[in-house]
């Protein structure tokens, strides 16, 4: 096997695996663990979600009034503390930019794009579905477990976000090539979504490439070279 062709199937796969695996690992554990800010709209649309919603029982409306309440603690304290502040240093002007967490799961967000796209119900179930999704698939590509199943999903998953966001909510092929970049966040967006397809795909055609639970579970002995023929006298 020549050195382009290892490379190819050996080590260009495995960088692929680590930076596609890493990029959906982290993000599905932000969305899963993680807290989040949001504007006064969209709470008001989580909880309208929160209340419609399949989790909408009598222990998922507990357990919200009861986030409700924390939050309403949790936003008293701050006010003292900063009160506190001003009376040490009444010099120091208020920052006005800072923003604090608000106790509302990072996953809302996706639960909001999914509304925004159209899904009006289950989105809440669904943005946890993908946030599990990306935390899995991103770990399993890292280590490199049944690597051309997620490849696949994933493209399938990219090609999907790429569809409803690059190109129906920003509008990006209805616009100048020439002034895509004009726009910072939504031309590295579109670009990154483009870029992890292709890694995706290729993990789909190609394999794990090297250093992947994938050979040591399903790993073949490699075939023997055929034996020549015995020249004829």
């Amino acid at each position: 096997m020549s050195i382009s062709q290892s490379a190819g199937t050996r080590f260009i796969p495995l960088l692929s695996r680590i930076v596609l695996g890493a990029a959906f690992f982290f993000s599905g554990w932000y969305h899963c663990f993680s807290m989040a800010t949001f504007t006064p709209s969209q709470k008001e649309q989580i909880k309208e979600m929160q209340a419609t919603g399949p989790d909408s029982s009598s222990t998922k409306l507990v357990r919200w009034q009861w986030d409700g309440v924390v939050d309403a603690a949790k936003s008293q304290a701050e006010d003292s503390n900063k009160e506190a502040a001003k009376k040490v240093d009444d010099d120091k002007p208020a920052d006005t930019s800072a923003t604090s967490e608000d106790g509302t799961r990072a996953v809302y967000k996706i639960a909001l794009d999914l509304h925004y796209w159209g899904i009006q119900k289950g989105a809440v179930p669904l943005a946890w579905g993908i946030a599990v999704f990306e935390v899995v698939a991103g770990a399993l590509v890292l280590l490199g477990l049944f690597t051309r199943i997620w490849g696949f999903l994933l493209a399938v998953l990219i090609g999907g976000a790429f569809t409803l966001t690059s190109v129906q909510q920003n509008e990006m092929f209805q616009m100048n090539p020439f002034h895509w970049r004009a726009d910072s966040m939504l031309y590295y967006e579109m670009f990154f979504q483009a870029a992890a397809f292709v890694l995706a795909l290729g993990l789909f055609m190609v394999g794990p490439g090297i250093l992947s639970l994938d050979s040591l579970v399903f790993g073949r002995n490699k075939e023997q070279p055929a034996a020549k023929p015995a020249a004829s006298a």
